[in-house]
């Protein structure tokens, strides 16, 4: 079997055994697969942090607003807008679009 490096906090492992009796018991049976599943279950931010897509969102958003807000002075102004204003606000409506959109592999029903 592979060693693989984990970066967890014992407090979320702790937090895990508390919320969920069932997984003492499970250690207790089958120690190694069990704690490795514990592990891999705490050590997925991403899975577990609803704030980091909520900054993720925010700053998308941020860029995109500021974007189309700088374009609109520019044009009123009379000037052209650059096209880095316009990369930069397509990047983030894309960017938006995918991590707004549901997944493909994810059942609706």
């Amino acid at each position: 079997m592979e060693d693989k490096q984990y970066k967890v906090s014992l407090g979320k492992v702790k937090q895990k055994l508390e919320d969920e009796p069932q997984t003492i018991q499970g250690c207790k049976d089958n120690p190694h697969e069990e704690i490795v599943k514990i592990i891999d279950d705490v050590g997925k931010p991403l899975d577990n942090d609803v704030w980091i897509y909520r900054i993720v969102v925010a700053a998308l958003s941020l860029t995109l607003v500021c974007c189309v807000i700088g374009a609109i002075c520019l044009q009123a102004s009379g000037h052209k807008s650059p096209e880095l204003l316009t990369g930069l606000g397509t990047g983030a409506l894309g960017a938006l679009a995918g991590l707004l959109a549901p997944s493909p592999s994810r059942n609706l029903n």
